[in-house]
């Protein structure tokens, strides 16, 4: 903006003063900002609110002020960090911004795998107006939640898929019929469980409408016995031998419960430092940035007067 031939350089190089307005950014948190970098420290405030501190985050990235402002956005961010989402509301977007400018990397974990893990949509355009995200950074968020989601969706396919193209039955019941039974019922089971709760036949990503905690618990309170485990179960209907045989074909211990659990481990929550690398590829938005609407509503515009040295 002020080199080469941008109407601000020609101005300055021309040797006159430059009234630049700012009329998108907020004037309390530029002031607080212009305070920190002429180190007029004992006019910052050392507690800001939340909404402020939103502010500050926008306009720290948006003319790359995270180094000099390093000093108050700890200490900012440390005295409300009791304030980051363990549910998923509307302070988990702000958060995201906050904690992504500002580089925390616990508060960015955290509030990374709230959203992934209970959003029921992936993060959206009209979610991120204003604030600074790169494509990288949503595309990974959303990603998170697609793997995770796929990955009980892939789990019943799997289970769905083995009962109805097995040759040989699954059950391994010495009695054949017994196991032909217990084939057909674990299979019927497993599609009209799949269908009522929204993963059968697999939908397509982004899987909007499904959240994994939804999902989650829903399979949790799911009856997946089969008929061996009943009949096991129930041991006025058949003979000793039968009831002192431990079913091996159970499906819910063996292949659901456990996939749940690596699944919630495994893709919720990203870590700050592996999108570091990238974020130094991709520049800053700079002075030119578009309008902002988080910063709309200011008390009066900013005007910035620069004049060169004389």
């Amino acid at each position: 903006m002020f080199t080469n031939q941008f109407k601000e350089a020609t101005v300055l190089n021309n040797g006159q003063p430059l009234d630049l307005s700012l009329p998108d950014d907020d004037h309390d948190a530029l002031l607080i900002i212009l305070n920190v970098i002429h180190g007029h420290l004992k006019r910052v405030p050392r507690q800001i609110t939340f909404e402020m501190l939103i502010k500050v985050a926008v306009l720290v990235d948006k003319y790359q002020f995270h180094e000099v402002m390093e000093w108050g956005t700890d200490m900012w961010t440390e005295d409300l960090k009791f304030t980051v989402p363990k549910v998923f509301t509307d302070d988990v977007i702000p958060w995201l911004c906050i904690s992504w400018v500002f580089k925390r990397s616990t508060e960015f974990f955290n509030v990374t795998r709230v959203f992934q893990y209970q959003s029921s949509s992936g993060l959206k355009v009209g979610q991120t107006m204003g604030y600074p995200f790169p494509d990288y950074l949503i595309n990974a968020i959303n990603k998170g939640r697609e793997n995770s989601l796929a990955g009980i969706i892939d789990t019943f396919k799997g289970l769905i898929e083995k009962y109805q193209g097995s040759e040989d039955t699954v059950c391994s019941h010495e009695d054949k019929d017994q196991a032909f039974r217990c084939d057909a019922m674990t299979l019927g089971m497993l599609t009209k469980r799949a269908k009522s709760i929204g993963i059968w036949p697999p939908p397509n990503p982004p899987y909007d409408g499904l959240s994994f905690i939804k999902l989650e618990d829903q399979i949790r309170e799911m009856e997946l016995d089969t008929l061996c485990e009943q009949a096991y179960n129930q041991r006025d209907l058949y003979n000793y031998r039968l009831r002192s045989r431990v079913p091996t074909c159970g499906i819910k211990k063996v292949s659901v419960d456990p996939c749940i659990i690596d699944l919630e481990l495994k893709h919720h929550g990203l870590n700050l430092r592996d999108l570091t690398d990238q974020a130094r590829k991709v520049p800053g938005p700079g002075l030119d940035q578009r309008a902002n609407p988080l910063l709309a509503n200011t008390k009066r515009p900013w005007v910035l007067r620069h004049r060169l040295p004389v």
